[in-house]
């Protein structure tokens, strides 16, 4: 296993490199509601037929179970939520340093904002490679101002990140259509299938799916499904 040790409050703690195994089990009764939705919705059965055709049942399921339980706060890598908690202190740190900006003790703040951003950007990425170990390297390969674009990751990553929403589950299904199957899973499909996955019938509008497909960059999208797929059957 590959590891990076860095200091932290005077200790030292062993980050593992590798992404975590999508191992869910997904329950029997889960499945067979799943499997009466299928037959219940008009436009559902042909799309999962094709996926069963194509041997990447178990793979889809366990995709569409991690869909259907939630945003997927517990789904998440151990580094998808330090990456969150440290994105979190560096906006609630900078709320403050913009709030006490007239204050006598206004650079206590500054400092205070600018070692939470530091914190947040020398952090692991997601997916790291030999190029891009930490959220600053993802920045300066785009050659973007550290700082500047470092507020901006800091926003965009905070509320809405990629691992953090369901839909992501969905991201991952059609990556692992494409890749072991050959065959594309588009709006309506991804869709259907998700309405037949959540008991309650929510589902996701194409304009929202669309939208946040669209906001997965394609180095982002290849290096999450390089890392991810594997792990699935």
């Amino acid at each position: 296993m590959i590891v990076k040790r860095r200091k932290h409050n005077s200790t030292s703690e062993v980050l593992p490199l590798e992404p975590q195994p999508l191992d869910l089990e997904v329950p029997s009764h889960w499945k067979e509601q799943f499997e009466e939705n299928i037959e219940y919705h008009p436009n559902a059965k042909p799309t999962w037929e094709k996926i069963k055709a194509a041997g990447i049942e178990r793979g889809a399921l366990r995709l569409l179970y991690a869909y259907a339980i939630g945003e997927g706060q517990d789904l998440l890598p151990e580094r998808a939520k330090r990456i969150k908690r440290n994105c979190k202190a560096a906006i609630r740190a900078a709320d403050v340093a913009q709030k006490r900006s007239n204050d006598p003790s206004s650079a206590i703040f500054r400092k205070r904002e600018k070692d939470r951003m530091r914190e947040y950007l020398e952090d692991l990425w997601l997916a790291p490679d030999e190029e891009v170990e930490t959220l600053g390297d993802v920045l300066r390969h785009h050659n973007l101002p550290i700082e500047q674009a470092g507020r901006a990751a800091v926003r965009a990553f905070g509320k809405d990140g990629v691992a953090s929403n369901r839909m992501y589950y969905l991201f991952l299904l059609q990556g692992y259509a494409d890749d072991r199957a050959g065959f594309w899973l588009g709006l309506d499909r991804l869709i259907v299938l998700a309405a037949c996955s959540d008991d309650r019938f929510h589902t996701p509008s194409p304009e929202a799916l669309s939208y946040y497909l669209r906001t997965i960059s394609v180095e982002a999208r290849e290096s999450i499904l390089r890392k991810a797929l594997p792990l699935l059957p």
